[in-house]
């Protein structure tokens, strides 16, 4: 059973593990009213908050897995990303607790957990202090100390993914680094002749969509029940790095504009994680660099194949 099936993370996470030596049945839930006819998974629209009709999907189906991918990300309010993020976790937690056996749940965490870290801090591991900053981060770490609990206190079998930056064709093109792709699009065209930005200063640690999937699949097979596992790329690269090799990938050359409302006075400076757990544990690594995902994202937003 995979939650939040119709996201980025869902489709790319479904693609994989339809991709496996395994028969695998597959129930997609998702609050959207349709999926699209190509689906290879049952398919239920449904919101987490509908407790019933959750209960009744999670009764019928009898996963023997649980992938929660479902939540909210980007802005809102605290009271919208606790319901999303930490009170409907709740709710699904609570049904799959009741089953006999209960399923092995992997959890869509986020890097945000961690917030705040100093460059003595540095790589990040899972044995960091959490002091998350905003809604957002706030709401996750809520989220991941929740499936903590639930762990000790229930037994549920739930692996906690700590998730860094995302990217990768089908990226939501408010995301970075996807809206600087758009905007590269737009130069191109003719559209645009500079590159709107934020604080070009702060490096983060990417990871493609395809390498978060496999590392998924490698934690439903292998992750330690209680245990929270880094995803990441391992490697920090700043913004303007990111821009850079854009410019080297496109052949252009757009003057950059640094808008007062994209900077932000809490952008966390640096962070970038050590994942020798996950890859001691399932011996998964990332097999895509960045500058391949960035082509690729590149190709499919120009359709220049």
């Amino acid at each position: 059973m995979i939650t939040g099936a119709l996201g980025f993370v869902g489709w790319h996470t479904i693609e994989c593990l339809s991709n496996q030596n395994y028969d695998v049945q597959i129930l997609g839930v998702d609050k959207k009213r349709n999926a699209t006819n190509n689906i290879k998974f049952k398919y239920l629209s449904a919101d987490l908050a509908d407790h019933e009709k959750i209960n009744i999907a999670i009764n019928e189906f009898s996963p023997t897995h649980v992938i929660h991918l479902a939540g909210l990300v980007g802005p809102g309010t605290l009271e919208e990303h606790i319901n999303a993020n930490l009170i409907n976790t709740e709710i699904l937690y609570d049904a799959i607790s009741k089953l006999k056996p209960i399923p092995k749940v992997i959890q869509a965490g986020s890097a945000s957990v961690y917030g705040w870290i100093s460059t003595e801090e540095l790589p990040v591991d899972e044995t960091q202090a959490l002091r998350p900053i905003g809604p957002y981060g706030l709401s996750k770490a809520a989220q991941d100390m929740l499936a903590e609990s639930y762990f000790r206190e229930k037994g549920l079998p739930v692996v906690r993914a700590r998730i860094f930056n995302l990217l990768g064709p089908g990226q939501n093109k408010n995301m970075v680094p996807m809206t600087f792709v758009h905007q590269f699009k737009d130069v191109k065209n003719g559209k645009a002749t500079a590159i709107k930005t934020g604080n070009l200063g702060p490096t983060r640690d990417f990871i493609d969509i395809r390498d978060v999937s496999s590392a998924i699949f490698r934690l439903v097979l292998e992750g330690k029940p209680g245990e929270a596992y880094n995803v990441a790329g391992e490697k920090e690269i700043s913004i303007r790095n990111i821009i850079n090799m854009l410019i080297d990938i496109t052949g252009l050359d757009p003057s950059l504009q640094i808008q007062s409302c994209r900077v932000r006075a809490s952008d966390i400076t640096r962070i970038y994680a050590d994942c020798s757990k996950i890859k001691k544990h399932t011996n998964w690594v990332p097999a895509i660099n960045l500058k391949q995902s960035l082509i690729e994202m590149w190709k499919q937003v120009t359709n220049d194949c």
